[in-house]
């Protein structure tokens, strides 16, 4: 995600700006740790341990979201977001390949 610095967000989220006016309308750049606060006080922590989970499953999550930091900040893990679709199918998704050339020539 985009965010602004923690000094800026209250500032920022009372100005108008080309951004919020055209690309985003209502929008507004989140700070860190306004994020991180919501993330907060949306969790379902209380919840999984609830299940039965335990602390070494929860260690175990954590590190891996660590890991996977840790690869996407050395660029050695990369993130994509994919749309598989069968050919035709527009009427759900439009067109996403409008714009592209099309791999299924090479078929």
């Amino acid at each position: 995600f985009i965010s602004i610095a923690d000094e800026l967000y209250d500032e920022n989220r009372c100005t108008p700006g080309f951004i919020k006016e055209y690309i985003f309308p209502g929008g507004s750049l989140p700070s860190f740790s306004w994020v991180i606060a919501s993330m907060a006080a949306a969790s379902r922590l209380s919840k999984i341990v609830a299940m039965g989970f335990d602390e070494n499953f929860i260690r175990t999550w954590e590190y891996y979201f660590d890991y996977c930091a840790a690869g996407f900040k050395s660029y050695m893990l990369g993130d994509y977001q994919v749309v598989f679709s069968r050919r035709g199918n527009v009427g759900t998704l439009g067109d996403p390949y409008k714009g592209f050339p099309s791999v299924h020539n090479a078929w």
